[in-house]
């Protein structure tokens, strides 16, 4: 069983208050919230303690903030982080993707700063996710590292949203 973790930086968010998981898959998937980076730090290793190999780092994370987790991390895992612009934060849709995923799992963080997780195992399931999270208010939407530059474009294009998106997959690191 692969594990990852999306890690969001925001203000006021209790690691271990703010956090979700489940099973998609052959696949265990984190998401978690943190208020700071000695938060973010200590999330990345108790959930490297527990097998969790691969690592996104929201928009929150800039690649200075990135590599200082990275550095901090035990050798192993794989990190990338989301670049993009945008100034509308209230409500966060989060796509992710993982293999031998054959239905849209939906997580849910409601709250002053609502988060709408979406696990997909096909581009076909993230393009009507996309469009889904677009339609339901997101007001800005982070893809995981699954999507690559030229995934991202097609999802960014057939969403035909005007919010910002962005994807961890341009952005690959290792500690």
């Amino acid at each position: 069983m692969r594990k990852y973790a999306f890690i969001v930086m925001m203000p006021d968010l209790n690691p271990s208050e703010y956090r979700t998981s489940c099973s998609a898959g052959d696949n265990e998937i984190t998401f978690v919230g943190v208020d700071n980076m000695d938060q973010a730090k200590a999330v990345v290793d108790e959930l490297m303690a527990s097998g969790y190999e691969k690592f996104d780092l929201c928009g929150s994370f800039d690649e200075s903030m990135a590599n200082e987790v990275v550095d901090a991390a035990k050798s192993g895992a794989g990190f990338s982080y989301v670049t993009f612009t945008g100034d509308d934060w209230s409500r966060f849709g989060v796509l992710l993707a993982a293999d031998g995923v054959d239905r849209v799992h939906e997580m849910e963080l409601p709250g002053e700063f609502h988060s709408s997780v979406r696990i997909v195992g096909s581009m076909d399931d993230a393009i009507k996710t996309a469009k889904s999270l677009v339609s339901e208010g997101a007001t800005f939407i982070e893809m995981g590292s699954w999507f690559d530059d030229a995934k991202s474009s097609e999802i960014i294009k057939a969403a035909s949203s005007e919010i910002p998106m962005g994807s961890a997959g341009r952005n690959e690191k290792r500690s």
